[in-house]
């Protein structure tokens, strides 16, 4: 019995391990253009990590045209903005670099607000950047790793 539960444990947590990305959003809009987002996953260096941050991929496709979009967030406990054209280092196990440019203005990455943790007595702000990239730079890192960013 206890080699059964413990199998059953074992498999409870290596599952979602080798589990799929999902999507978040999956839409056609009104003017035929197709929008495809997967979800959120977050990474950390450690339990104290003060600034963990959160990755997602944005395709658009319109005619034929697809262009993708790396949304990072990241959460501090001090509001700040990411600044248009900030640059995104990504280093891959290849040691290549890939550099990356944020798009959004600066007002729209900046959470000014927060949201408000009673039993910490604190509140963690949330910043968010897009960063325009490649199919070939998606692919390297897919097909790589990434050692630092």
């Amino acid at each position: 019995m206890k080699r059964i539960i413990l199998s059953f444990i074992l498999i409870c947590c290596v599952i979602p391990i080798f589990s799929q990305i999902g999507l978040r959003v999956n839409k056609t809009n009104q003017d035929g253009s197709l929008l495809i987002a997967t979800d959120e996953r977050w990474y950390r260096t450690g339990f104290t990590d003060t600034h963990p941050m959160g990755f997602s991929v944005i395709a658009k496709c319109n005619e034929g045209m697809s262009s993708y979009l790396l949304q990072i967030s990241i959460n501090s406990m001090q509001s700040f903005k990411i600044p248009n054209g900030a640059l995104l280092l990504i280093k891959t196990l290849d040691n290549e670099v890939i550099e990356l440019k944020q798009t959004l203005e600066d007002y729209n990455t900046e959470d000014i607000i927060g949201e408000y943790i009673p039993y910490a007595n604190t509140s963690v702000h949330t910043m968010y950047g897009l960063y325009p990239i490649s199919e070939s730079e998606l692919a390297q890192i897919a097909n790589s790793g990434i050692i630092k960013i």
